[in-house]
């Protein structure tokens, strides 16, 4: 970890670049870090009730929106929810692709259980390099060179819409959207409301195995938003471009 991030970490500067503001209040990352950082190395993607179990207790709980900032997690790859979510991927169209992936702890988490889902960030919100298995694009860019089938984006920022960009694009018959909802400071309201042509399907079960860094406030955050493509909606341009594999969206 650099001086760099543990610095930007307890301060407000990492606010400000994130545009948060998150309870319970902040405590010095310095005074929990080893503890947290050695949890989390030691369990890569830990199991719900472990991770709930150390959030119920104040005593370990103490730090770990900070950590959590530190290591660029929003959403954590928790064991259930990495399972879930990669069985859930498999039921639908790729190629996969996750736009804002961050330091790409999730995609590599779903590779890692047999599920090829491709990690994309422009890396803007962070200080530092990207991991090499995170691609450095933008999400438009990285919808036009990967050409999903499936695209799936988690805790995107807040007052963003890129779901019309996923709806723009061709090759994508489904995605999938997991943050606050409608309300909160994942995407805006157009990110989560329906749109024409498309159809779309909550996933409680999925959604109550997700942890995210706001649940240390003792509220459970994650919601999960499929939404498909009604075959009969595509454009003719959209038609022509997959007239070979129109069927995948089926």
């Amino acid at each position: 970890m650099t001086d760099r991030v543990a610095v930007l970490t307890g301060g407000t500067m990492f606010d400000e670049l994130l545009g948060e503001t998150l309870t319970p209040a902040r405590v010095d990352y310095t005074a929990a870090r080893p503890q947290w950082e050695a949890w989390f190395d030691a369990h890569p993607a830990p199991t719900n009730g472990a991770l709930d179990a150390r959030l119920a207790d104040a005593g370990t709980r103490v730090g770990f929106v900070p950590v959590c900032r530190a290591r660029g997690y929003f959403h954590l790859p928790t064991a259930e929810f990495v399972a879930a979510l990669a069985g859930a991927l498999r039921r639908l169209p790729g190629p996969y692709l996750e736009v804002g992936a961050g330091q790409g702890a999730l995609a590599r988490a779903v590779r890692a259980v047999g599920v090829p889902l491709i990690a994309a960030d422009d890396g803007a919100w962070w200080p530092d390099a990207l991991p090499p298995d995170v691609a450095r694009m933008d999400v438009q860019t990285a919808l036009t060179h990967h050409a999903p089938g499936t695209a799936l984006v988690v805790w995107p920022p807040r007052n963003t819409h890129w779901p019309a960009l996923f709806r723009a694009t061709g090759s994508v018959c489904a995605y999938l959207i997991i943050g606050e909802g409608a309300g909160g400071m994942t995407g805006d309201d157009a990110a989560w409301a329906e749109a024409a042509g498309w159809s779309r399907t909550w996933l409680p079960d999925l959604a109550a195995l997700g942890r995210c860094r706001l649940d240390a406030d003792g509220t459970h955050h994650t919601r999960v938003l499929l939404v498909r493509r009604n075959i009969n909606a595509f454009t003719a341009e959209a038609q022509r471009a997959q007239r070979e594999d129109k069927e995948s969206c089926l």
